[in-house]
């Protein structure tokens, strides 16, 4: 009896040093669930936070059966104590898995799944929407920006070029015009209108000059002049009127008509260019005292001596009155010439003046003025 007592002694002994391996298996065991964990797809699945705890619970009701069953099981009989201890083994690991799944999840599901969450998800999509709407609204600021000066500027510099090309172009056609009038058509005109004068009433079947008596209508050719101070080749034609065409172009000079004829009293007034179409009155500011201007007719010669030179406006018709207003011991009865221009020249915003009076007339048969020195050309 004695040794049937003594045998389950060392039976125990091995139970004490086979408990702790069990709980270390079932703890060895025990974090291969916890990768479940991560599973959330039953959450979601609930309805309502009551549905979630009440299936979490129910796990939990039974865990709590199962460990009263399995404590009267570890207190079994002593031959069959290691049996028991694998099947409790297998019995906690298969109940511990539930275990494991269940008390997370309830722990979880509160935070999850209470109403407090769908406001926090209300709050944080009403903040990305505003701040979507900030973002979306912040660069369209930026391009509406842009967008009205990009498309402005590549017009304005374009603009800019054209219009320099078009100044520069403009400049260089009137410098091109000033520099054909200056030199080419005024030298050209110049020395046709010289030519004239030279030939005509010259020869058999040459045109005499018109009497005076008889002028009556425009570019009626009546007399020539000389004036040594423009050069002592400078001689033009003496038409009636002062159109441009056909007089002051072609012809030279023009009388105004209304004014007295050459040798009558009153004012002999006449125009030509002084710019262009052969510019017939160019060097009229270099009459001074002393210059004298020789007009020939078909019966005599008149000479003149200069006066005075004024500059005025275009409207002051003064100057070619009978009596010039400004003209300086101006009188009644006097035989006075008048020879008018623009000025500045190529400018032509003002009128210069130069008066002259009568010196002497000479028959046409007494022969030109010795001074004039016609005989040796």
């Amino acid at each position: 009896m004695s040794e049937e007592k003594e045998t389950p002694a060392p039976n125990r002994a091995p139970k004490a040093k086979q408990e702790p391996k069990v709980e270390s298996a079932s703890k060895a065991k025990k974090p291969a669930p916890k990768a479940k964990k991560s599973e959330p797809e039953v959450l979601p699945q609930a309805e309502n936070a009551e549905e979630v705890v009440s299936k979490a619970k129910k796990p939990s009701a039974k865990s709590s059966t199962r460990a009263k069953n399995s404590e009267p099981e570890v207190i079994a009989e002593d031959e069959k104590t290691t049996e028991v201890a694998s099947d409790e083994v297998k019995s906690e690991t298969a109940d511990s898995i539930p275990e494991e799944e269940n008390p997370p999840a309830i722990e979880s599901d509160p935070e999850v799944v209470e109403v407090p969450t769908v406001e926090v998800v209300a709050e944080e999509l009403e903040t990305s929407s505003t701040e979507d709407v900030l973002d979306l609204t912040e660069p369209s600021e930026e391009i509406s920006t842009a967008s009205p000066v990009t498309p402005r500027r590549v017009p304005q510099k374009k603009a800019l070029l054209y219009f320099g090309e078009v100044v520069i172009t403009l400049g260089l056609i009137l410098a091109l015009f000033v520099g054909y009038k200056a030199f080419v058509q005024d030298s050209v005109v110049a020395d046709s209108q010289v030519q004239k004068a030279e030939q005509f009433g010259k020869g058999k079947d040459s045109h005499k000059f018109r009497e005076l008596s008889k002028v009556n209508r425009p570019a009626q050719i009546f007399g020539r002049m000389y004036v040594p101070r423009f050069g002592s080749k400078w001689t033009r034609l003496v038409a009636e009127g002062t159109r441009w065409h056909p007089v002051l172009n072609e012809i030279g000079v023009g009388h105004y008509i209304g004014t007295a004829m050459p040798g009558q009293k009153g004012n002999f007034a006449v125009a030509a260019h002084r710019g262009g179409f052969g510019g017939a009155f160019k060097e009229i500011h270099r009459l001074v005292a002393g210059d004298k201007v020789y007009v020939e007719t078909r019966d005599s010669w008149f000479v003149y001596k200069y006066l005075q030179t004024k500059i005025v406006a275009p409207t002051d018709l003064n100057v070619i009155r009978s009596v010039p207003k400004e003209l300086v011991g101006a009188k009644v009865g006097g035989r006075y010439m008048t020879m008018t221009s623009c000025t500045p020249i190529y400018v032509n915003t003002q009128r210069i003046i130069v008066w002259l009076e009568l010196e002497k007339k000479i028959p046409v048969r007494a022969g030109a003025p010795k001074e004039l020195k016609l005989g040796d050309k």
